[in-house]
C-alpha cells in the first residue's frame, strides 16, 4: 500500500491526471516526458525558502507552537500540542507560520517523509527544530501540490543523492531545494491534482489502519496463545504426539 501510494503521487505530480494528454520531452533526465502545456521550473521560482523570522520580531508575550522533530509523525501528521512563549524560541529555532511547508532535512527523517503543511498553529506561528527546511508558496501556487511533489520518487531520489555529511548526520542542502527542476502545471491543475491525491491517500490510509488493526489483534492472539501454552492452561500433549507422527 505504501508503494502504491508513492506510485500514485509520483504519477500525478509528474504526468498529471489525463492519460490522453499530449506529452513532450522535459529535457530533465529524472523527469522524462511531461504534459505538453506544463513548464519546467526550479523550486526557487515558485517557493520562498526559510523565510526570515524578522517578520515576527515585534511580537512579544505571544504563545506559539513548538515543533521538535519527533512531533512530525509522518506525511502531514504533526503533533502541535506543545506551545512556548515566543521569546523563548525566537533565537536558535526554525520559524514558520500557517500554510508553510516544513520538511525534515536530516536522514532518515527526510526519506521517511517527515513533511507537513502547517495548520492550526498557536496564533498562526510556530518554531521548531533547526533540522527543518521551510517552504512558502508564492502567489498563484498551491502549497499542498508541493507537499506531494516532495514525496514523489524523483524528488526523494535526487534529494538523497545531494545530501552532505556522514552517517546519520547527512542533510539536504538549501541549494538542492532552490535549484530542483520540476514540471509545473497551472494552479487550477495543481488544485485538481491535490483534490485527487487527497482522496486517494485518504482511502489508502483507511485501508492501512484496518490492516494494522488486524495485525495487532493477531499479535495479541499469538501472545495469549503462547502464554496459555507455556503456563499449562492449554493441554499440548496431544499436539506433541501429532507432531511426532
Amino acid at each position: 500500500l505504501e508503494e502504491q501510494r508513492q506510485s500514485i503521487i509520483t504519477e500525478a505530480v509528474t504526468k498529471g491526471l489525463n492519460p490522453n494528454v499530449k506529452m513532450k520531452d522535459s529535457g530533465v533526465e529524472w523527469i522524462g516526458e511531461i504534459p505538453e502545456h506544463w513548464e519546467v521550473k526550479r523550486l526557487k521560482n515558485v517557493l520562498d525558502l526559510n523565510p526570515n523570522k524578522n517578520e515576527v520580531n515585534a511580537l512579544k508575550g505571544l504563545r506559539v507552537t513548538f515543533l521538535p522533530m519527533e512531533n512530525i509523525l509522518g506525511p502531514n501528521e504533526v503533533d502541535i500540542s506543545i506551545t512556548k512563549n515566543i521569546e523563548d524560541v525566537y533565537s536558535g529555532y526554525t520559524y514558520f507560520k500557517n500554510n508553510d511547508l516544513v520538511m525534515a532535512k536530516v536522514t532518515p527523517c527526510f526519506e521517511n517523509g517527515n513533511i507537513a503543511v502547517m495548520q492550526n498553529l498557536e496564533n498562526s506561528i510556530g518554531f521548531g527544530t533547526t533540522e527543518l527546511h521551510v517552504l512558502r508558496a508564492k502567489p498563484k501556487q498551491n502549497i499542498t501540490f508541493y507537499f506531494y511533489l516532495a514525496q514523489s520518487a524523483p524528488f526523494k531520489q535526487e534529494g538523497v543523492s545531494s545530501m552532505y555529511g556522514v552517517g546519520g548526520l547527512k542533510r539536504i542542502p538549501s541549494e538542492f531545494i532552490f535549484n530542483y527542476k520540476f514540471a509545473m502545471p497551472s494552479v487550477s491543475e495543481q488544485n485538481e491534482i491535490v483534490e485527487f491525491l487527497n482522496e486517494k491517500c485518504t482511502e489508502l490510509e483507511s485501508i492501512k489502519k484496518l490492516i494494522n488493526g488486524q495485525i495487532d489483534k493477531l499479535k495479541e492472539y499469538r501472545q495469549a496463545l503462547i502464554y496459555e501454552a507455556v503456563t499449562g492452561k492449554i493441554d499440548v500433549r496431544d499436539m506433541e504426539l501429532d507432531l511426532a507422527r
